[in-house]
């Protein structure tokens, strides 16, 4: 007598799990239970500038509206962030992305403007006025 051999594929519906489904039927009935979704990050596209004035961030972004989008300086930490929470009868979904930069030493609120325009956000960082470095002669007494 020959024996066949068959290689094990988990996603076939074995016996068991028949059984197993079998079993949650029967004591859970017509309930119905779906995972709610995690978050999802968008996946943006950045390009980072040097210019002679400063940096220019620039954030592919389409489809979302300006005054979701929130730009704060911290401790010297730009970030910039996006998230929209949607809720309908059937599901909630939820789109976000953070980016953070280091500005450089000295950058101000006032040195950083944002325009978002076609998809497009475009955040310019000015570099910071230098301090004239002054010396100061001690005399010795």
């Amino acid at each position: 007598m020959a024996m066949a051999i068959t290689r094990l594929d988990p996603f076939l519906r074995s016996h068991f799990g028949s059984s197993i489904d079998r079993l949650f039927e029967d004591v859970l009935g017509d309930f119905s239970y779906t995972v709610p979704a995690r978050p999802r990050k968008r996946s943006v596209t950045t390009n980072v500038l040097e210019t002679d004035t400063g940096h220019e961030i620039s954030i592919v972004a389409p489809g979302i509206k300006k005054g979701d989008i929130e730009i704060t300086l911290e401790n010297n930490i730009l970030s910039i962030s996006y998230e929209k929470t949607a809720k309908d009868a059937h599901a909630l979904s939820q789109n976000s992305f953070k980016y953070n930069w280091k500005a450089p030493k000295g950058v101000l609120g006032e040195d950083i403007t944002a325009k978002y325009n076609a998809g497009i956000l475009m955040v310019s960082v000015n570099r910071p006025a230098e301090e004239e470095t002054k010396v100061e002669t001690i005399q010795v007494k």
